[in-house]
């Protein structure tokens, strides 16, 4: 009996092993946010972000429904809340449920204010 109880013990063992040496070398997956708005002239935007293991993010924003990138920001604050393009042109600030948009963009010059869309 005591044979089969650390042969039991042994498998559990390396069971648990092979489960944390695969669990490490398995590369995390990216986190992807995705939400939609309605601005208040009508355009709908498409905010997507992405904040990989290494806690870079990343974030796009897309005109609907055209389904055109527009550009690519990069996180420059610390709160994860202002993106810039890499141009420096474009400006992302997410507060609650506004995204306010500045700077020069295709079809898209002014300030807005945009309402989230609710699936």
């Amino acid at each position: 009996m005591k044979k089969k109880n650390f042969l039991t013990a042994s498998l559990v063992t390396f069971a648990l092993v092979a489960l944390t040496s695969c669990s490490k070398s398995l590369p995390p997956s990216p986190l992807v946010h995705s939400e939609q708005y309605l601005c208040d002239n009508g355009q709908r935007v498409k905010f997507v972000s992405v904040i990989t293991p290494e806690k870079q993010s990343s974030a796009a924003i897309t005109f609907l429904p055209q389904e055109q990138e527009v550009v690519l920001y990069e996180q420059v604050s610390a709160s994860g809340a202002l993106y810039v393009s890499k141009d420096g042109n474009l400006r992302v600030f997410n507060k609650g449920e506004q995204i306010l948009l500045e700077g020069n963009a295709p079809t898209f010059t002014a300030t807005c204010n945009f309402e989230k869309i609710v699936n």
